[in-house]
């Protein structure tokens, strides 16, 4: 099972990856009819013949074997909330995880930087365990 510790520090990883760090904001989204929609794998514009990680959440699932791009590519999956996501695929997360989870992917796709939504995203899993 996934636990909360494990996909913050998958994140920060992630974050860390990236050239601008904390300050990183996604791009490689649509806009839908409510705001963006990000999708977790996107085709390399280089070789235009594989799929890489494309937002946070897909780096983070790829880059830790959680899922493959093949289980992305399948039927909306590449389009799904994570929280569906999760349970589309049969992946075992605490709700507190879960949270963490569906919170970041909210804030990355409203606009924010990587670091402020990991914070968003933390403060909410967090407050959810303490009332517990």
């Amino acid at each position: 099972m996934i636990n909360l510790e494990t996909v913050k520090r998958w994140a920060l990883e992630e974050i860390n990856k990236e050239s601008e760090g904390e300050s990183f904001i996604y791009k490689n989204s649509e806009r839908g009819g409510d705001g963006v929609v990000c999708e977790y794998v996107e085709m390399d514009l280089d070789s235009k013949s594989r799929y890489v990680p494309s937002c946070l959440i897909g780096r983070m699932f790829l880059n830790n074997n959680v899922v493959s791009v093949e289980d992305l590519l399948e039927g909306d999956n590449n389009n799904l909330a994570v929280s569906n996501l999760v349970q589309e695929l049969d992946i075992e997360v605490e709700e507190n995880a879960k949270l963490f989870l569906l919170t970041l992917q909210y804030r990355q796709d409203d606009g924010y930087t990587w670091g402020l939504a990991y914070e968003k995203a933390a403060d909410m899993a967090e407050a959810e365990a303490d009332r517990y």
